[in-house]
């Protein structure tokens, strides 16, 4: 059976254990000829996770104990999300976030961590992997806030619009227009960003 096969078998076997999942995954990507290929069947398992269609098929990968999960959790999550943020931000497709994943897991030495690590990755709010439109702006923070200190028109009219009785997709409208009319690209992804956060302070009743 090829590779691929096994890996769409594991993904639609019928089991509840993260690393029941991951670790019979591994056992997959260590059958693969290649880098590339390993690449390929991560991401495939990252992609189609969820949309696999599920068998009776039965793992019999070793499951984690919970005392085993809690001491992995506290020694090792902090360095597989750190990792996971910084390969997110650094690539563009699942095929070379795939490789900064593998990367990941061959860093650790035991099965065990290596199983954490990919059950952690496929179960994380980057899987199921897509592919986004472009890249995120990074404006520092105080770049952010001198451009709101020196845009006080716009910024009172954002919360002018906020404050009007309208529904947020009638909100959102304008708010859309008054951006349109912007130039500045941080500026624009500043003053939404504003937005944003005071519709959030407003739906927690602290604004």
């Amino acid at each position: 059976m090829k590779n691929k096969d096994l890996l769409k078998n594991v993904l639609g076997a019928e089991s509840n254990s993260k690393s029941v999942i991951a670790g019979a995954i591994l056992d997959v990507l260590n059958k693969a000829e290649s880098l590339e290929e390993k690449k390929e069947l991560l991401s495939i398992a990252l992609i189609e996770r969820d949309t696999v269609k599920k068998q009776p098929i039965a793992l019999e990968n070793k499951d984690l104990s919970e005392e085993k999960w809690t001491d992995l959790t506290t020694s090792h999550l902090d360095i597989v999300l750190g990792h996971l943020k910084m390969a997110f931000l650094k690539t563009n497709n699942a095929i070379d976030f795939s490789g900064e994943v593998i990367r990941l897991i061959d860093f650790f030495t035991e099965t065990d961590e290596k199983v954490f690590a990919l059950a952690t990755t496929l179960f994380s709010i980057y899987a199921p992997y897509k592919e986004l439109p472009g890249t995120p702006e990074r404006i520092p923070e105080h770049k952010s806030t001198h451009l709101l200190d020196g845009n006080r028109e716009m910024v009172d009219l954002i919360k002018y619009v906020t404050g009007l009785p309208f529904t947020v997709i009638e909100s959102s409208s304008l708010i859309l227009q008054i951006l349109d009319s912007i130039k500045n690209n941080e500026l624009r992804v500043t003053l939404l960003a504003f937005y944003v956060s005071v519709i959030i302070r407003r739906n927690k009743g602290t604004d």
